[in-house]
């Protein structure tokens, strides 16, 4: 199914978001007792927030920290539940609230199956985005 691009049609989302910046640790929304419209639900979130980025790009040029940004991107949008009722809920908060990721511990180097990198031999090495990562073409990603 695929999603309109007029910022008209996505209001309430926009409307959420909202609702999650003006209150620090985010909101949350009851959405239905069925998966799928909750599913739908965060799909719409985020085609909003493509719309947006999309906007900027019109608006800003490619060298300004604006491009290609919506104002929020900072915000994570997810699908909890059932609830007790069998309700699924939509949580929007901001990206590294304490609780978000409620389980980090250390790897402790002697683990079984865990190798400890050598780089003392090569201290010039330096890894970046591009040197991992293959480039992408601006127009498949939405």
């Amino acid at each position: 199914m695929s999603l309109t691009n007029q910022p008209a049609a996505f209001r309430d989302c926009y409307h959420l978001f909202d609702r999650a910046v003006a209150t620090p640790g985010g909101v949350r929304m009851w959405v239905s007792k069925r998966i799928e419209d909750a599913n739908y639900f965060q799909l719409r979130m985020n085609h909003a927030r493509v719309i947006l980025r999309n906007e900027s790009k019109r608006v800003y040029a490619l060298t300004d920290p604006l491009y290609d940004r919506s104002e929020y991107d900072g915000y994570q949008v997810q699908v909890r539940g059932p609830d007790d009722e069998g309700i699924f809920w939509i949580y929007v908060r901001p990206h590294g609230l304490p609780g978000v990721n409620e389980r980090i511990e250390p790897i402790s180097v002697s683990e079984p199956g865990v190798e400890k990198l050598d780089l003392s031999h090569n201290h010039q090495l330096q890894l970046t985005h591009e040197a991992v990562h293959e480039p992408v073409e601006q127009d498949t990603l939405d």
